[in-house]
């Protein structure tokens, strides 16, 4: 491959240089770098005008103004006429120029950007018009677009200003959305004279029409001079500044410093304890001991390579991704011919997916297999027979791709049987494509195939005679059917003859019977989708009463055969029958049209056979590279090794074939060294080395599991995939992956890599031969294919594929690969650009690999640097064989092995993801779990790398070192800051408005986030902002943060509240989904809440139809069917696709439609969302205090009635009651505080006192309303009533067990009047802990008062009367009579009592002890 022009740095000019520098003698040539750096300068602030354009005018913000002002201090002004037009050729010529490059690298644009000479023979004047006109579309569409990108209309006026056909517009004075609308109008003037000026002069070549559309000719080669180094000034401050740190020589001071704090925490590790060989020194299974080892196996799930070392891990996937690479080459061949083929068939009908035109793709179809099955000598003959249309370059495309395709497919034939021979293979994969053509029919994993009932009437036919003939396998079945029909003749009473007759009737009909049910069982048997093809191959033998080696050496039967390929109405018969003579190109119809899709089928042979020729080699490199040696230690371990280790009596190891027996590997892969016997591992190493399925992939073996799990992939498809928002966001947030390590400036452009991708999203007209073999390069090397949502979608989905619900069908569709596609294609853009990067840095630093000849010492050097780079920078040994040809790699793939590294350990990478990340996949939990775990490890990737790359000997490793530390330090933070500050200080919107606001008003799940403001708060407060966290992908790093830092800024951190406000900047959030979430909880949410599809399955099952936030979705007393709908409703509602729900919004805003919220959407803002992946959203602060207040009011009521339960029981006792109101005081300050936070945010935002006491007293009283606006806390009252509601109530039952608990009730509303009282003018704004001492401290004489009176309460045992009903003890005057005068004047015992004091009331109760 080649690699000319990936140059990452240039020794002399980029380490030593400052390059941009360059100045001349006189004032006019002074000029022109001066004229070059401003028109640069102006472009760029043209396309930083085009992004805020649409969000001034649509937020009326001034973001137009913040960028002159800034860009009118920056750019530098020239003196001379020379400077004027070098600064407006370097503002339009040069974008130009390379837009006209980028358009002539789009395949699909490749036709227009060629010109062609008016004179070239064969031109008629027809022709010469359309390529004027060619030339005038092409040349002025990119001209206009060049120009409205980059213009600057209130620095410049155009041509037409200039000479005075137009006015140009003054921009002073103008603001906001005036100065935004003026702002378009005026780009829209310059790309009409672009489009105009550029596609005017057709008859002059491409450089030229440029020269003349400026103005100047001669000064092109100057221009394009100054311009390339004024371009390179921008990269000039972040490189000088790395070459000071890091130095140009093989030593630096920062080198130094780096190697030496490793080896010192080497030395901390060793003094800890902490270093050592864990797995395996347990040998005689000490109690620490077994703690290291488990703690190792713990450790194990969270590293990449899973316990068995870097080299080892990158063998299987080498294996994995060469396998990927082969199935993305044949499917790009096999996608072209079909797509070739259904275009020739059109032509020929109008309507393509009728009956017919179906059949006729058939048949073509069934020729690409003959085609495929026969010998190289007889593929031009066959070839002949095929449809190729009447385009010649269409036929040629069609024989290119079919031969590219059966080369592949007898490439890997012929491999497979070279390698295999003298093999013996009870389930190895058929040996050619004519044997499994033989072993795969149509209806084999398909639900959807139509089986012929003609054919089935032929099956059982054969069913039937073979129960009769008692053939092979069916010896007992003619004695069942006859026992059967004994059976049932016994129970009528038949008697001599009609018994008989009766008996050979019913003899027949249970034969039938029986035949019939094995046809359908059949049936069954060949359309599960769980079942490899060859399984099912076997099975349907079996069925069939053959042995497994009879089958595969006889096949099928011809009536099972047609069965199980020939779909209803095509069998010649039927289509003979119905007349119609389907026009085969050179004749009719003349055997049936077996369903067979040959491409499909070479796709299965070449990765059945490649995977265990690449399994067995993979497996005998393990040993070479992972047996421990006398030299080297290993995880693999022969006799002598476990003899050297001294581990003979380790219970520690497990025989690695023994291993590989359960796993059910193949039985060409066991005949791998590896499985020989001798070798032992670690168990858990074995089962790493072998691939053992993660634990909870039983799971879905479970009832309903795959459905579950459906539902949570189908949820994430909806939201991903098939949300155009989401399609835009994922583009541009996976730019931030290569800024994170550094990689901008240098030589490497994005040319190549949007190529690339556009390529193999959408395939050309034109078969592309070395692109194809580019991508499938880079797939298996790991670089691209490696979306973490997409493989994360596509590993679940493959294994619920068999549960009722399954979108699996779904994401087979054209439309939805090619949408598949697209999304990871933005991930393998930016992976591409960033691989292009390191092999032209590398190529640097080690040399360029295609000048080398093996055995110089150029060579042999090349490959020492190599070697070297990963021992220091990557931390592994460099394998020198390649595994899967046994050959030692090439320089260019030490390169490409050293680049695909750095890809795949600092930009997200599925293949990379940890096993417990692969668990946690298969739970209905999180959604793309991998994702936050990828960037967790690749952002400590890359830090560790940069660390590492510090310590080289080679400047310009060390240079790549600096660069990745100040882009991880951007990301994480820097940028976020820069881009919030700026707003912020554009806007007016400062910190601490935004904190109010993200306190009090914004969502949950902002609360945490980064937002930047776009536009001022009006007087109500409301202003517009972006959610920056949405463009960052590594803010699920920066959020925990966030959560750290909000929770001590909403805490107003003090001495006596230091241990909640600690505890709630880590687990906040953990209970109360309204809560800002803490650190922990932030971090953890990824992984442990529920997923968008299963979340709603478990509101409408587990949490009784209502969601985590409490919404109902349908209430118990709900009919059935109103409950059953309503769940449907729900569940399903979260399967909407992204898209609908877009242009659902912005219909509600086109159409003034109000929310659930009672706001109203805008319809632009929508626009822009969808279209930019950013949302703009509204702060409303005043409108959200209707629902804050109801939230209010209800946290009241419910406060209210929780304290009503203890306080108002006859079970309660005093100090329960106490306790509640205590607890209900509490919860009513915190409510409270909390709105009068929310208010003083108001305020902050610029909310009236006025404005908010009106919306306030709307729905509060208006006491409450003045005191919350006073900030006093009004301590919650009690129902009086109700106390002595439950007196009466027990004195009917118990008329002294009512006195005393009405005496107790007394006491306890005496103190809660009390605790009132002294609460009255308690402020708001402190903290609940506070609160909860000075009640402590207020309540200590009343605790006692009650704990005194419980004293007295108390039996002789000891046991208070309030937890058992009372007993007095026994009178010794019980028998005297009660004193009548205790009943006159109709006084009754109740009223006396009352009147009596305290300590009277004490005497008479209580006189007897």
């Amino acid at each position: 491959m080649a690699l000319e022009g990936l140059r990452g740095f240039d020794y002399e000019e980029d380490i030593t240089e400052a390059r941009g520098t360059d100045v001349g003698v006189t004032d006019y040539l002074f000029d022109i770098p001066v004229g070059a750096v401003a028109g640069i300068s102006q472009a760029v602030k043209g396309l930083l005008q085009l992004g805020v354009m649409p969000i001034d005018y649509l937020a009326n913000t001034d973001l137009l103004t913040g960028i002159d002002n800034i860009f009118d201090k920056i750019t530098p002004e020239t003196d001379t006429a020379v400077g004027d037009i070098t600064s407006i050729l370097a503002q339009f010529a040069i974008p130009y120029g390379a837009a006209l490059k980028i358009a002539g690298g789009i395949s699909k644009l490749k036709g227009l950007s060629t010109a062609t000479k008016l004179t070239a023979p064969g031109m008629t004047r027809a022709s010469q018009g359309m390529e004027l006109a060619k030339r005038a579309g092409y040349y002025g569409g990119i001209g206009g677009l060049t120009d409205f990108a980059v213009s600057t209309p209130d620095d410049l006026g155009t041509l037409s200003d200039v000479v005075g056909l137009t006015e140009q517009t003054d921009f002073e004075g103008l603001t906001g959305k005036e100065r935004a609308a003026e702002t378009i109008k005026g780009k829209l003037k310059f790309g009409a004279e672009g489009t105009v000026i550029g596609g005017g002069i057709t008859l002059l070549p491409a450089a030229a029409t440029v020269g003349f559309k400026y103005g100047i000719i001669p000064a092109a080669k100057t221009v394009g001079y100054v311009g390339g180094k004024a371009l390179n000034v921008i990269d000039y401050p972040l490189t000088g500044a790395i070459n000071a740190i890091v130095g140009k020589g093989e030593k630096s001071a920062i080198q130094s410093a780096v190697a030496k704090s490793g080896a010192l925490a080497e030395k901390v590790g060793d003094k800890l304890g902490l270093s050592g060989e864990w797995r395996h020194v347990p040998v005689g299974g000490g109690m620490i001991d077994q703690i290291k080892r488990g703690l190792v196996r713990v450790g194990d799930q969270f590293r990449t390579d899973r316990g068995v070392g870097p080299e080892i891990r990158n063998l299987q996937l080498q294996a994995n991704q060469a396998l990927a690479g082969k199935e993305k080459t044949l499917k790009t061949f096999a996608t072209k011919i079909q797509d070739i083929q259904q275009d020739i068939i059109k032509n020929y009908k109008l309507k393509f997916d009728d009956g017919e035109s179906l059949l006729a793709l058939q048949i073509e179809a069934n020729k690409v297999k003959d085609i495929l099955k026969a010998p190289a000598s007889q593929t031009d003959e066959l070839i002949k027979s095929l449809n190729k249309g009447t385009d010649k370059a269409v036929e040629k495309e069609l024989i290119t791709n079919i031969k590219e395709f059966k080369k592949i497919v007898d490439a890997a034939e012929n491999e497979y049987k070279f390698l295999t021979a003298g093999v013996e293979l009870k389930n190895g994969a058929a040996l050619d494509f004519g044997t499994y053509a033989q072993r795969r029919f149509a209806a084999f994993n398909n639900k959807d195939f139509k089986f012929n009932p003609l054919l089935e009437n032929k099956a059982f036919d054969w069913f039937r005679n073979a129960i009769k003939t008692k053939a092979p396998g069916f010896e007992t079945s003619l004695k069942n059917a006859q026992d059967s029909a004994e059976k049932i003749i016994a129970n009528k009473n038949l008697k001599g003859a009609e018994r008989a007759t009766a008996l050979k009737a019913e003899v027949t009909k249970q034969v039938d019977l029986l035949a019939k049910n094995k046809m359908l069982n059949l049936k069954q048997l060949a359309i599960q989708s769980n079942v490899k093809p060859n399984s099912l191959f076997i099975a349907v033998g079996k069925s069939l009463g053959m042995a497994p080696e009879i089958v595969k050496k006889e096949g099928l039967p011809d009536a099972m055969k047609k069965l199980l390929s020939v779909e209803e109405g095509r069998t010649l018969f039927e289509l003979t029958k119905k007349g119609k003579k389907l026009y085969n190109y050179k004749g009719v119809v003349t055997k049936d049209v077996e369903t067979y899709n040959p491409l499909i089928a070479g796709l299965d042979v070449v990765l059945n056979q490649s995977r265990q020729l690449h399994n067995k080699k993979i497996f005998d490199a393990m040993v070479r590279e992972g047996l421990d040696t006398v030299d080297r230690p290993g995880i693999i371990f022969d006799a002598a090794a476990i003899e050297r280790r001294g581990f003979a009596t380790s219970k520690n190891l497990t025989n690695i074939e023994s291993i590989g027996r359960k796993a059910d590997l193949d039985d060409f892969s066991m005949t791998s060294d590896l499985f020989t016997g001798e070798f032992k591992a670690a168990p858990e190493i074995a089962n790493a080395l072998v691939g053992m399925k993660e634990v909870t992939a039983s799971l879905y073996g479970l009832p309903g599991y795959k459905s579950l799990m459906s539902l949570k992939a189908g949820a994430q498809i909806s939201k991903t995939i098939l949300s155009p928002m989401t399609q835009v966001r994922n583009f541009t947030t996976a730019s931030f992956f290569p800024l994170a390590s550094g990689l901008i400036g240098g030589r490497i452009g994005f040319k190549d890599a949007w190529r690339l991708t556009g390529d193999d999203i959408f395939k050309g007209a034109k078969t592309d031969l070395e692109k194809i073999a580019r991508i499938e390069n880079k797939i298996k090397n790991g670089v691209i294919d490696q979306n973490i949502n997409v493989q994360e979608m596509r590993r679940v989905l493959e294994s619920a594929k068999d549960g009722k619900i399954s979108f699996q069908k779904l994401m087979n569709t054209k439309i939805m690969q090619k949408l598949t596609d697209i999304y990871q294609g933005a991930d393998n853009f930016w992976k591409i650009y960033a691989d292009n990067f390191y092999q032209g840095a590398l190529k640097t630093a080690f040399g360029n690999p295609e000048t080398l000849i093996k055995g110089s010492k150029q060579y042999t050097q090349y490959m020492k640097n190599v070697e070297d780079w990963f021992r220091v920078v990557g931390g592994q040994r460099f394998v020198k064989l390649d595994p899967l040809t046994g050959v030692e790699k090439t320089p260019l793939q030490a390169l490409e092995e050293a680049s695909a590294y750095l890809v795949t350990n600092t930009i997200p990478t599925y293949s990379k993801v940890p096993l417990i990340i692969e668990n946690i996949r298969n739970l209905p939990l999180g959604n793309f779990v991998a994702f936050p775990a990828e960037i967790l490890r690749t952002t400590a990737n890359i830090i560790n790398i940069g660390a590492r790359e510090l310590t080289s000997t080679n400047p310009f490793i060390r240079q790549m070192g600096a660069r990745r530390l100040v882009g991880v330090s951007t990301v994480l933070g820097g940028i976020g800051f820069t881009v919030q500050k700026g707003a912020q200080y554009m806007t007016g919107v400062d910190e601490e408005m935004m904190t109010a606001f993200q306190t009090s008003f914004a969502p949950p799940y902002q609360k945490n986030s980064t937002l930047v403001p776009v536009s001022a708060p009006d007087e109500n407060g409301n202003f517009k902002y972006y959610n920056f966290s949405y463009s960052n992908p590594y803010d699920s790093l920066v959020a925990p943060v966030n959560g750290l830092l909000g929770a001590f800024t909403e805490g107003r951190l003090r001495e006596d509240n230091v241990m909640s406000i600690v505890m709630n900047s880590l687990f906040g959030g953990a209970i109360d989904p309204n809560k800002r979430k803490g650190a922990v909880i932030e971090f953890l949410t990824p992984f442990i809440s529920e997923s968008i599809g299963t979340e709603r399955a478990f509101d409408v099952t587990v949490r009784g139809g209502k969601t985590s936030e409490g919404k109902q979705i349908y209430f118990p007393q709900d009919d059935p069917s109103v409950i059953i709908a309503n769940s449907l409703k729900h569940v399903f509602g979260g399967l909407t696709p992204g898209a609908v729900t877009s242009f659902a919004r912005i219909w509600d805003g086109a159409t003034g439609r109000f929310t659930d919220y009672g706001t109203q959407r805008d319809g632009l803002d929508e626009v822009v969302a969808l279209m930019s992946g950013v949302r703009v959203e509204d702060a409303k602060p005043l409108s959200s205090m209707p629902f804050i207040l109801t939230s209010f009011n209800g946290d009241k009521k419910n406060m209210r009635s929780k304290f009503a339960r203890t306080a108002y029981s006859a079970r309660s006792g005093a100090e329960q009651k106490l306790g509640a109101y205590v607890q209900y005081t509490l919860e009513s300050f915190d409510s409270q505080n909390k709105l009068y936070i929310t208010l003083k945010n108001a305020e902050t935002l610029g909310v009236s006192k006025s404005k908010l006491k009106k919306i306030l007293e709307e729905r509060l009283t208006k006491t409450e309303s003045k005191l919350l606006l006073k900030g006093i806390f009004k301590a919650p009252s009690y129902s009086e009533n109700a106390f002595k509601s439950i007196e009466k109530r027990l004195k009917k039952e118990d008329v002294f067990e009512g006195i005393r608990i009405g005496n107790e009730n007394d006491t306890v509303m005496e103190i809660y009047d009390d605790l009132k009282k002294d609460l009255k003018k308690y402020k708001l704004g402190g903290s609940t802990d506070l609160l909860n001492d000075a009640i402590d401290s207020l309540l200590s004489p009343g605790v006692e008062e009650v704990r005194d009176l419980r004293s007295d309460l108390a039996s002789p045992t000891g046991t208070l009367i309030t937890e058992t009903k009372a007993v007095l003890p026994v009178d010794v005057n019980k028998d005297v009579p009660v004193n009548a005068n205790l009943f006159a004047n109709n006084i009754n015992v109740g009223t006396q009592f009352n009147l009596l004091s305290n300590e009277q009331k004490f005497d008479k109760l209580f006189k007897f002890g």
